[in-house]
């Protein structure tokens, strides 16, 4: 089987991307959708999703023939010996993952299979799918067939980077042929430092969960302890760098704020707590992460409701709609909760976002008003809530906010702000984990700037 060929079915984020890099690094790429106007629009360099930097390499790699684009299954399959799934796996209502789009995939490739090919599964899929979905395969042609599991851990917003300059490389395999074939595939991407991690596919199909679980777990952790801080009078940002020094423990994903959100986190939580609970096991630790995480954005909601005591009749001003900086997605934003709550309490809400705009029509509706930039949503407005931490809202023109505003009122959900900073504008300012009334005290505790660039 030759790995320098190698086609992709699905064209989502992690499909699309997956398939770009591969191009870039060299490979001949072969990307599959059934979706006739989203292959078209690929070919003229229209990307379905907001991703820095992928737009430019999908059209480089497509002008220069490393990159293909066809709705055309057994064609790819007999140009390839290659073939990665990788199509969506959502949540359905119990918490259990929808596998309908991998079953659909399989059942495409079996019609096609006939003769000896590698089927990478790179959906996130509980463990024991590959291994079913093989069988299936089995059951509708007598082809030789291997199968591997191969995750991805690409953040949105870095997912160019981050699938060129991996920390780790997972394949799950049955057998070392298929090993040292994904071995070569990958080769340039591994080093000392990023290390390709040949197991089972069980444990491939687990570290995929255990991964998301733990960052997700330690957002939870930080924002319960940001709630403890408000109450008794300390503050969070002290408290995150004083355990973030410690090597143990490290600073990565201790960052206070209205929780998580995405395609991922979320999602695969609930799909943990699901299968685990089939077997028998309670999993409580991840029960409390994700009830931690919805409880952000309703106490979010009823600080803005406690400030003003009611917000009948209040216009609210929206910072940020995707669920994170640098990407265009609202799946499971903690956004999309806040204006259900707000606008239930009777508020009037302007929101503006730098790419999220004609996403969030889709989600939210036409149930608030979208502006055109980021002063347009504070026109009028009795506060400025802060939702997601785009670059563009951390130097805003203080002088001019001000004056859009009918009371200079801030509600920082990301902690990007320095509270005495914020007192000495002039603003009213609430965040996750530091009482308002540490703002006045902080001023003289020079030993507590970190130099973390807060404004």
């Amino acid at each position: 089987m030759n790995p320098s060929k190698i086609a992709i079915l699905g064209t989502g984020y992690v499909g699309l991307v997956a398939g770009a890099c591969f191009a870039e690094n060299g490979r001949e790429v072969t990307c599959i959708d059934n979706d006739e106007a989203k292959i078209e629009a690929l070919k003229t360099g229209q990307i379905p999703f907001y991703e820095p930097g992928l737009a430019d390499l999908v059209t480089k790699n497509w002008k220069n023939g490393r990159l293909r684009f066809t709705t055309d299954t057994a064609e790819a399959m007999r140009d390839n010996d290659i073939l990665f799934i990788a199509v969506g796996t959502p949540t359905g209502e119990d918490g259990s993952t929808d596998l309908s789009q991998i079953e659909s995939a399989v059942e495409a490739v079996g019609r096609g299979l006939d003769r000896e090919m590698l089927i990478v599964f790179k959906s996130t899929v509980p463990v024991g799918t590959t291994l079913r979905m093989k069988e299936r395969l089995r059951s509708v042609s007598t082809a030789s067939l291997h199968v591997a599991f191969n995750p991805e851990f690409l953040r949105q917003g870095s997912a160019v980077n981050d699938f060129m300059n991996p920390d780790r490389t997972i394949i799950g395999v049955e057998d070392q042929s298929v090993a040292e074939l994904l071995e070569e595939l990958y080769m340039s991407f591994v080093s000392p430092q990023a290390p390709l991690i040949v197991c089972d596919i069980a444990s491939a199909e687990m570290t995929k969960y255990a991964a998301n679980s733990m960052l997700a777990t330690k957002i939870s952790f930080i924002n319960d302890f940001a709630n403890l801080c408000q109450s008794v009078g300390a503050d969070i940002e002290v408290v995150r760098h004083g355990i973030g020094f410690d090597k143990r423990i490290g600073t990565q994903f201790l960052n206070p704020g209205i929780g998580f959100g995405g395609s991922c986190f979320p999602k695969d939580l609930k799909s943990v707590v699901h299968v685990a609970g089939e077997q028998g096991e309670p999993m409580p630790l991840l029960r409390a992460v994700l009830e931690i995480n919805q409880r952000m954005r309703s106490q979010f909601v009823k600080t803005v409701e406690n400030h003003f005591g009611s917000l009948e009749g209040r216009t609210l001003a929206m910072w940020g709609l995707s669920f994170k900086p640098n990407s265009d997605d609202l799946r499971e934003a903690p956004s999309v909760d806040i204006v259900r709550m707000l606008l239930e309490k009777g508020a009037k809400v302007r929101a503006y976002d730098p790419k999220a705009m004609e996403r969030a029509r889709q989600v939210i509706g036409e149930g608030i008003v979208y502006c055109k930039d980021a002063y347009g949503a504070c026109e009028d407005a009795d506060a400025v809530l802060l939702v997601t931490e785009w670059s563009e809202f951390r130097t805003p023109d203080w002088g001019r906010l001000a004056e859009l505003l009918k009371s200079p009122v801030f509600f920082d959900g990301r902690n990007i702000f320095k509270p005495e900073n914020m007192i000495r504008r002039g603003f009213t300012y609430y965040s996750i984990g530091r009482p308002p009334r540490l703002a006045e005290s902080s001023r003289n505790l020079s030993s507590v700037d970190f130099k973390k660039g807060k404004g």
